[in-house]
């Protein structure tokens, strides 16, 4: 089966394992095809991507879950900005998940998140991180939510256990709710 056929089948089912033995295909190429193509949704993602792509996934998957409304940039092919993964009622919401890792650095334990932003492209708003223990099943310990300018110029954010960083943004979900409907509010009056 060609590359198309595989695609259009997969858009039909929503189901890889299906897409996978009906297009006769070994299943890493389907899944690399269908990711190339961008028609991959977080569910599968988070089912079958490599532990980084889960990891993400994960942290999607756990924004949908608080605000269902969101668009999900991801999930719809041809809007999918590299800035991005959510547009929230005009707030547009970059959502990152980092893993608890011992730093090779200092040996002291820390997340972290990737923050480069693609140019020529529109940038979020915010992040929002979704910092997790180590293993699986994945648990959420901290919630940060990051204003986009915090991190310009920075390939990445690092985060150790109660850091002046984590202490200005961490929230609780509750908090997550309430700010970033705040900054929905803030976004339609043009002020961020």
């Amino acid at each position: 089966m060609k590359a198309p056929e595989i695609i259009e089948l997969f858009e039909q089912t929503h189901d890889l394992k299906r897409t996978y033995r009906e297009s006769n295909v070994p299943l890493k190429i389907v899944y690399m095809i269908l990711n190339k193509a961008g028609v991959l949704d977080a569910q599968t993602r988070l089912r079958s991507g490599s532990d980084n792509t889960r990891k993400g996934a994960f942290g999607e998957v756990e924004f949908q879950r608080i605000f269902p409304d969101a668009l999900n940039c991801n999930d719809t092919k041809g809007r999918n900005n590299p800035n991005y993964d959510f547009d929230y009622h005009g707030l547009l919401v970059d959502v990152k998940t980092g893993a608890r890792r011992t730093r090779k650095s200092g040996g002291s334990e820390a997340w972290g998140i990737r923050t480069s932003i693609a140019k020529g492209y529109t940038k979020s708003h915010v992040f929002v991180a979704f910092l997790l223990e180590q293993g699986l099943p994945y648990k959420v310990n901290h919630i940060l939510l990051i204003p986009q300018g915090v991190a310009d110029g920075q390939t990445g954010l690092y985060f150790t256990e109660g850091n002046a960083v984590m202490r200005e943004y961490e929230v609780t979900e509750d908090e997550l709710k309430q700010q970033i409907n705040e900054l929905v509010e803030y976004a339609k009056a043009g002020w961020i």
